[in-house]
């Protein structure tokens, strides 16, 4: 036993360069601890001590096993998630207290600071229209009001004011082209066949974004005259073999032990011919799956998506400067059929991420100023 005791550490720091085995890394968002550099001056303040035991708890070998089994044994044994800021209802179904905190209305945005923003969509719309192209909202839809029963929350009509009832009425004012999917969600929540979220997912399922996207192509058909692909299904399959993205939130937790999925649905499809619509998407992370499966592109001409306006990323060019004002907007819109601008219920109090002040000064007032 002794051997056996001395041995751990031993073990534990041979693993700590991955000489044993490899052991599959955390899931979710942390900040890394960087290794620190060695002087003497550190040595004597204890600073390097200090930076050196906080890069170490994170690199100690098979930490990863270690952390999964002790989130196991916490929610298995006591019931309790490895991460604070989620909660469990039944099902296992899960949500994060931040997506339940915008229902309720809280991180609003001042009022006045919406009318602002929507003003300035408004003249990106316009400006779009004179050119034959096109600028469209869409609202994503949110689990929390998808859920609210489940959650035990007030319906949304008993809320006094949030971000997401503040933007739908200054963009009804404005009358600027907008596509609600919360409101559409919600009214197919119980004629739909498949469900359009997961229990242990955060984002709308697979089933239910590819739908949404192919309706933005039928909208931009009808009311705008495109002739872009659309998706045909041929049947639907069921599954209970998830997607990453379908169960993101359990991946957060960093179980040993799967938790119990109900079967989805996922379509067998195939796509008309017709001519694809240039797309920039600027949208949070509720665009990210269609993207990086190749589903957009099936609607859309190689599209452009500025994740968040923080990182670019060109569907056919992975080597795309990442830095969205890398390049000229005003360059960039030249090329475009149609801007998409994103994002659900919790992301409205940023939204849309300051690319509507990027146009207005890069790109309009740059057109008025040449005129």
């Amino acid at each position: 036993m002794k051997w056996v005791l001395l041995l751990i550490p031993v073990v534990l720091f041979v693993q700590q360069f991955g000489v044993i085995t490899k052991i599959a890394k955390l899931n979710g968002a942390y900040e890394k601890a960087v290794r620190p550099c060695f002087s003497w001056n550190t040595w004597f303040s204890a600073e390097f001590q200090a930076e050196f035991e906080q890069y170490n708890n994170q690199n100690f070998g098979f930490r990863p096993s270690v952390v999964r089994l002790a989130n196991q044994l916490k929610y298995s044994v006591f019931q309790e998630l490895a991460n604070p800021d989620l909660i469990e209802f039944e099902n296992q179904n899960l949500i994060s207290k931040e997506y339940i905190e915008a229902y309720l209305g809280g991180n609003r945005t001042k009022t006045q600071e919406v009318k602002q923003r929507c003003r300035k969509l408004k003249r990106m719309a316009t400006f779009m229209e004179e050119r034959g192209k096109v600028s469209l909202v869409i609202i994503a839809p949110d689990k929390t009001s998808f859920y609210s029963k489940v959650y035990k929350l007030p319906p949304s009509q008993e809320i006094d004011s949030t971000n997401y009832k503040t933007w739908v009425y200054y963009l009804d004012q404005f009358e600027i082209p907008y596509i609600d999917f919360r409101k559409v969600f919600l009214e197919a929540k119980d004629t739909s066949k498949y469900p359009l979220f997961t229990n242990q997912g955060i984002h709308w399922n697979t089933y239910g974004s590819q739908f949404a996207l192919d309706s933005i192509a039928g909208y931009l058909n009808s009311q705008y005259k495109f002739n872009a692909p659309r998706m045909k299904v041929d049947s639907i399959f069921v599954s209970d073999k998830y997607r990453k993205s379908e169960y993101d939130i359990e991946r957060s937790l960093n179980l040993i032990y799967p938790l119990p999925k109900r079967k989805i649905g996922y379509q067998s499809k195939r796509f008309t011919k017709g001519k694809k619509p240039s797309l920039l998407m600027v949208s949070d992370s509720f665009f990210f799956e269609l993207y990086s499966s190749g589903f957009a592109n099936r609607l859309f001409d190689d599209p452009l998506f500025y994740y968040y306006h923080k990182r670019a990323l060109k569907f056919s060019d992975f080597e795309y400067n990442q830095d969205p004002r890398a390049n000229s907007l005003k360059g960039i819109l030249a090329q475009i059929d149609v801007v998409c601008l994103m994002a659900v219920d919790m992301n409205l109090k940023d939204f849309p991420w300051a690319f509507s002040a990027r146009f207005e000064n890069h790109v309009l007032n740059d057109t008025l100023k040449s005129n």
